[in-house]
């Protein structure tokens, strides 16, 4: 990526596997590097905003059999044959208080004509504060990236202890309330790209 103004978030996904294979049930390891992919063994829920990018530019198929990329910038996008960026406002806003720390600033975005949205937290204190709006995109894993992740042996995989409920075999006209869902990272206080090089 480049500057702090453009940055990206990569996604694999990693469990909840159910008869649907839905995109609202699939879990995500995420990170902004391989590292941070590889230090994390938090797995969860994609927000409903990412969601509906993925259907909108047909890359569900990509996202559920491997994964995706987000790409975000706080200054304003074009779309081009090759990029579809989207405009998401700010709607709401809060401050999370830390020990020994300045507030850490927490929004959600969401597009202008409808409820899609999602929840972007301040990730460091150097960092730009985080827009009234924002550009997002989504594509799928490149050919490197792709490469990278099959190489890792536990990141593709389901895990086995993964708690199973009646949703994952059999549709109960009940709805789940307590789905845990990604939070998307601001604005990065300096230049990094997904393999650290």
């Amino acid at each position: 990526m480049s500057g702090t103004s453009r940055w990206s978030l990569t996604l694999f996904r990693s469990g909840g596997y159910t008869k649907e294979d839905e995109l609202k049930d699939a879990l995500f390891s995420f990170g902004r590097t391989n590292s941070e992919v590889i230090d994390s063994s938090c797995k969860l829920r994609i927000p409903y905003g990412i969601t509906h990018l993925l259907k909108r530019f047909q890359v569900s198929d990509d996202a559920l059999e491997a994964g995706f990329i987000i790409d975000f910038s706080t200054k304003k996008m074009n779309d081009t044959q090759n990029e579809r960026w989207v405009v998401f406002e700010m709607i709401l806003s809060s401050s999370e208080k830390h020990p020994n720390c300045r507030p850490r600033d927490s929004c959600v975005y969401s597009i202008g004509y409808g409820h899609e949205c999602f929840e972007m937290i301040e990730v460091s204190p150097l960092a730009d504060k985080l827009p009234d709006k924002i550009w997002v995109q989504v594509r799928p894993l490149d050919d490197k990236t792709l490469a990278w992740v099959i190489s890792q042996d536990n990141i593709l995989l389901s895990d086995d202890k993964e708690q199973k409920t009646l949703h994952d075999f059999y549709d109960i006209n009940v709805t789940l309330m307590n789905k845990e869902y990604i939070r998307l990272p601001g604005p990065p206080d300096s230049n990094y790209n997904f393999f650290n090089v």
